[in-house]
């Protein structure tokens, strides 16, 4: 539905000036009737091979599976090292090496993109500086998937006191990347404005145990539920 999209957005960029906001991400679901339920070990083998550089995933819950290939992880936690990674800002891979590199140089100089990307580093720091001690932020660069390519900063620190990393957790989620700036008012402009319930989608997932955790933000992903496939995807709008 172009139409309401495009309103979408543009009351966004409104609210945007109005101050209630810096960014907001907005997301739409599209979907799909199924003849036939999917072979999931074909399909994660295709994700494996398209996506390899992504984290490749897949939960089954009842009569429903949730699956994808995402770029962004949430945190890694191991011997109390804590990682982070701040991806935000996009562009498009280029048809040749020479015009991958320009595009890469472009995005990293692109003001719209390195605001964007700034937002989650800011956020981040903030919301671990309390928790942490020997915070580290590593040179900014561009991290290339197979159909994009990102600006890429990580971030590592250490934890004062293990036990915190769950309120850690709580406190991170969600991340400006899939929801906004400040979170309060973008989250309650996108339960207000989106048009369904995102569940799974942009929420995190993977491995927690007594000694380590390793999770991801499940973006770049779909739902099969009784043979009806949603697939999501989502945009970062900032001012510019």
């Amino acid at each position: 539905d172009q139409e309401n999209w495009n309103k979408l957005i543009s009351n966004a960029l409104l609210k945007i000036k109005e101050g209630l906001f810096r960014k907001v991400v907005l997301s739409r679901r599209i979907i799909a009737a199924m003849k036939n339920s999917p072979l999931f070990s074909t399909t994660l083998k295709k994700l494996q091979e398209n996506y390899n550089n992504c984290t490749i995933f897949l939960y089954a819950s009842g009569k429903s599976v949730l699956f994808g290939a995402t770029p962004e992880q949430l945190l890694k936690f191991r011997n109390n090292e804590l990682e982070f990674d701040a991806l935000a800002g996009s562009a498009k891979r280029g048809a040749t090496e020479e015009e991958d590199k320009i595009i890469a140089e472009n995005l990293l100089q692109d003001k719209k993109n390195t605001e964007e990307h700034l937002h989650v580093i800011e956020f981040i720091k903030d919301i671990s500086l309390p928790m942490v001690r020997n915070l580290r932020q590593y040179d900014t660069r561009i991290k290339k998937f197979s159909n994009i390519q990102h600006i890429y900063t990580p971030i590592k620190a250490e934890l004062e006191t293990p036990k915190e990393i769950f309120n850690l957790v709580y406190n991170i989620f969600p991340t400006p990347a899939i929801c906004g700036l400040p979170r309060e008012s973008s989250l309650k402009y996108i339960t207000e404005n989106e048009e369904f319930d995102r569940g799974m989608y942009s929420g995190f997932i993977g491995i927690i145990s007594p000694v380590e955790m390793d999770l991801v933000v499940a973006i770049r992903s779909a739902l099969l539920n009784n043979n009806k496939l949603y697939i999501y995807a989502g945009c970062g709008i900032v001012k510019d």
